[in-house]
């Protein structure tokens, strides 16, 4: 398996720096292949960064500014993005796009730095890894006016309807599937779109910490999705599609390795 989607840097994951290589062994143990740890600010990128280094092959990272951060973002630390952008454990920008259901930042400021971001990658052409609520018209309207700054990318924990849907595949984008698809409360257009997903387009997260799968069981005493919880999701996904857990298996993994440019080597997964 490979999850596509982990905020890594979250301290719910390994609140101790000693906790880190029993949480690698357990992520090889459960059969993931690679997690893509979020970058969803300069600090998180950084730290990303640096457990993608520590653990090779297993670990790789975007670097991105998250809308809830926009802004925090200053004007010195836009070269500091360039420059990690460029690091050879950074397969995609972002997180990066538009929430306004929260607003954490105005919504203006978060336009701003969503187009400042797909200017940054015009020269780059890395993967975009899109973050959208409530803000889909914008946010689609943005990409179409930017569509020379890349080439694909993936709607991260994708949430939508059919229509939203073929708007993304139209401009080239993988689709992100979670949890979400796993809470039978709010999954019911996405239930019905993940149908119209193609096999080369459709890839796997947790968004871990966050999202545990409504579908789990046994529940972790803590509330924690650990990104090993992503065979829930396959398994929902299988189900959803009228396909096999297997066969999930292998073509989700095959599509972030191919948008991501992922390189593995047998030592890498060795429990």
């Amino acid at each position: 398996m490979i999850d596509i989607g982990c905020n890594l840097t979250h301290p719910k994951l390994f609140p101790k720096e000693s906790d880190t290589e029993q949480f690698a062994h357990n992520c090889r143990h459960h059969g993931l292949r690679a997690i893509i740890a979020i970058g969803s600010n300069i600090q998180e990128t950084r730290e990303s960064i640096t457990l993608a280094k520590r653990f090779p092959g297993l670990v790789f990272a975007t670097a991105g500014i998250h809308p809830h951060y926009a802004a925090e973002m200053q004007e010195v630390e836009w070269d500091q993005l360039s420059h990690l952008l460029q690091q050879p454990e950074v397969v995609a920008i972002g997180e990066m796009g538009l929430d306004f259901y929260r607003n954490f930042s105005p919504k203006e400021i978060q336009i701003q730095v969503f187009e400042k971001q797909l200017t940054c990658n015009k020269s780059i052409q890395k993967p975009l890894y899109l973050h959208e609520r409530d803000a889909f018209t914008e946010q689609l309207n943005i990409l179409r006016k930017n569509r020379s700054c890349f080439t694909s990318g993936v709607a991260h924990c994708f949430t939508g309807n059919k229509d939203r849907l073929r708007a993304y595949l139209d401009l080239g984008f993988y689709i992100g599937i979670t949890g979400w698809l796993c809470d039978e409360r709010r999954s019911k257009e996405l239930t019905e779109a993940i149908k119209f997903i193609p096999k080369d387009r459709l890839m796997t997260e947790t968004d871990s910490p966050f999202l545990l799968p409504r579908t789990l069981r046994p529940k972790p005493k803590d509330g924690t999705n650990q990104p090993w919880f992503l065979a829930e999701v396959i398994t929902k996904i299988a189900e959803c599609r009228g396909e096999t857990t297997p066969e999930v298996e292998v073509y989700s993994s095959q599509n972030a390795t191919d948008l991501f440019g992922l390189k593995f080597s047998l030592a890498d997964h060795l429990v």
